[in-house]
């Protein structure tokens, strides 16, 4: 049974790191838009950061700068 746990795991492990790669991607090119979107974009890199980042380490200040920097 351990062994099923292990691969279990591992592959949830993947799942998440695949999912969490394709939003960060869709946040990045969400975030390259004209400067009169800014505040849509920071808030759109905000939740994805709450959901990805946040659940991880509570601290979404890095991803929220980086989003509005790349607005």
């Amino acid at each position: 049974m351990g062994f099923y746990n292990r691969l279990f795991l591992a592959i949830f492990v993947l799942l998440i790191a695949a999912t969490n790669k394709d939003m960060v991607v869709k946040a990045i090119k969400w975030c390259q838009v004209p400067s009169q979107h800014i505040a849509l974009c920071s808030d759109f890199c905000s939740d994805v950061c709450r959901f990805y980042e946040g659940a991880v380490s509570g601290d979404c200040s890095g991803f929220q700068c980086y989003c509005t920097i790349a607005c």
